[in-house]
């Protein structure tokens, strides 16, 4: 993989943790009324808990895989600048 494709793929990855982020944030909301009410997230809001679940999951997968790809891209030598 070029140095350009790192970086492109690293983008695109920060890219979707951003949309992840979103749809964790998004379910914060049900899961502060289940605390307050003393009742079970995921059983509450199944469907809110599993978006929350499944999204927290990729994004620690990608995580993983950004750190990976950063990595490599530190142990790559810096393409010349074009005049």
């Amino acid at each position: 993989m070029t140095r350009e494709e790192l970086i492109e793929k690293i983008e695109s990855l920060k890219g979707a943790q951003l949309a992840l982020q979103g749809v964790m944030a998004a379910s914060d909301k049900y899961a502060a009324k289940c605390l307050k009410m003393g009742l079970t997230f995921s059983e509450a809001y199944p469907e809110e808990y599993s978006a929350y679940t499944a999204a927290n999951a990729e994004y620690n997968e990608n995580e993983g895989v950004i750190a990976s790809l950063e990595e490599q891209l530190a142990g790559m030598p810096e393409e010349p600048s074009e005049p």
